[in-house]
C-alpha cells in the first residue's frame, strides 16, 4: 500500500490477486508487508573511488565491497562528494546486473566510527592448557 516501503528479498507480503479487465493478465495489487526480513547493518571505510562507484573496506568481512553512488543516502544526485576515508553504514545485498555481493543503502557516518581489529602479531603458537566442559572457553599458553 505504501510505495515508500522498500520491499526486499526474504520479506513476506500479502497481496490482492486480480485479472486485468481488458488484457486478461494476472495483476498484483494492494501489496502489504507481513514480515520484513531482519536487515543486518554493517560499517566500512571507502578504500577507493572511481567515476560513479567505489569500494569499501568492511569492519567484519575480508576483501573490499563494491558500491554504486546511486546507493548513497539521497541518491547519486545528492551532491555528496565521496572520498577515500569516508565512513558509511550499509546493508549487504546483491547487484542486479552482476549478481555479485555489494553494499546498498549507504548512510554516512562520522569519521572514527569504524573500528578494525588489526592483529598485534601473526603466527603465534601456543598449547591449550585447559578447556571448559562445553568447549566454550579455556586457557592457552603462548611461547
Amino acid at each position: 500500500d505504501d510505495p515508500k516501503i522498500p520491499y526486499g528479498v526474504g520479506d513476506t507480503v500479502a497481496v490482492l490477486l486480480g485479472v486485468h479487465a481488458t488484457s486478461g493478465r494476472l495483476r498484483i495489487t494492494r501489496v502489504r508487508m507481513v514480515d520484513a526480513k531482519k536487515v543486518v547493518k554493517e560499517r566500512g571505510v571507502v578504500a577507493n573511488v572511481k567515476d560513479h562507484f567505489g569500494f569499501l573496506r568492511c569492519e567484519t568481512r575480508e576483501g573490499q565491497l563494491f558500491f554504486h553512488f546511486a546507493e548513497l543516502e539521497g541518491g547519486e544526485r545528492s551532491g555528496r562528494q565521496v572520498r577515500a576515508g569516508d565512513e558509511f553504514e550499509f546493508v549487504v545485498g546483491v547487484d542486479e546486473r552482476s549478481g555479485k555481493t555489494c553494499a546498498q543503502h549507504l548512510k554516512p557516518l562520522p569519521r572514527g566510527s569504524c573500528r578494525f581489529d588489526d592483529p598485534l602479531k601473526e603466527g603465534v603458537q601456543g598449547h591449550v592448557t585447559s578447556l571448559t566442559a562445553d568447549f566454550s572457553g579455556g586457557h592457552l599458553q603462548c611461547g
